[in-house]
């Protein structure tokens, strides 16, 4: 990136006293002398909105996203409110409305049913529809599938940025992912594009022992 685009960048985000900003400035490498003290302030005030339970009320996704957001501004994992919500995020897997769940004869044959894919995190019961959702980064899923696997890798990210990728149930999300990623051959199989991404990411998040399956997503989507 030329100087003039990073100095440019710097100027737009110098000020804005955002989340977003803060990671901005930070990745152009141009932290402001007051960014320390406000990702505290927004970190308490984040965090001061969760529930007693450690949900952001009773949802799944903005509970998620609060998980992301505090990670982000620097909240410790082992603080209580990431504790506290990882801990009603983590009671969501296995639960029925997750990805995957049930079995016919043809979702047996792709390995896309519930004896392939198992600790994937239910955002709601399978008889309340979620759709249409739109994800943090604008992205809308109309597809109740699609939006649940989405939400669950979401989830899954989460967990894994929080220190939990030793717990057997994430073991058992990322083991299927990957697994189902197998299916993923060209950029019309098995889900929609935007689900490839999606489960791409939370490989990536999940480091060295799936950087094969990584790297096999990545050429699919290049």
């Amino acid at each position: 990136m030329s100087p003039e685009l990073v100095a440019r960048l710097a100027q737009y985000f110098g000020a804005e006293p955002s989340r977003p900003a803060i990671l901005a400035r930070r990745a152009l490498g141009h932290p402001g002398p007051r960014d320390p003290a406000l990702a505290l302030e927004l970190r308490e005030r984040l965090a001061a909105e969760l529930r007693p339970d450690g949900s952001m009320q009773g949802a799944s996704l903005p509970t998620i996203w609060r998980v992301h957001e505090l990670l982000d501004l620097g909240e410790p994992t082992d603080g209580r409110p990431i504790r506290a919500a990882i801990r009603w995020l983590g009671a969501l897997q296995g639960r029925s409305g997750a990805f995957g769940e049930g079995c016919d004869k043809q979702r047996h044959a792709r390995r896309a049913c519930e004896h392939f894919l198992v600790g994937f995190f239910s955002p709601a019961p399978p008889e309340q529809r979620i759709t249409p959702v739109t994800l943090p980064n604008g992205k809308v899923f109309r597809a109740e599938p699609a939006a649940r696997f989405a939400l669950s890798v979401l989830a899954l990210r989460a967990l894994l940025r929080a220190g939990e990728s030793r717990r057997p149930p994430v073991r058992r999300h990322l083991e299927s992912l990957a697994r189902f990623a197998e299916q993923w051959s060209d950029w019309g199989s098995a889900l929609a594009p935007d689900a490839i991404v999606a489960g791409m990411h939370a490989l990536a998040e999940a480091g060295p022992p799936w950087s094969d399956a990584t790297r096999r997503l990545l050429t699919v989507v290049a």
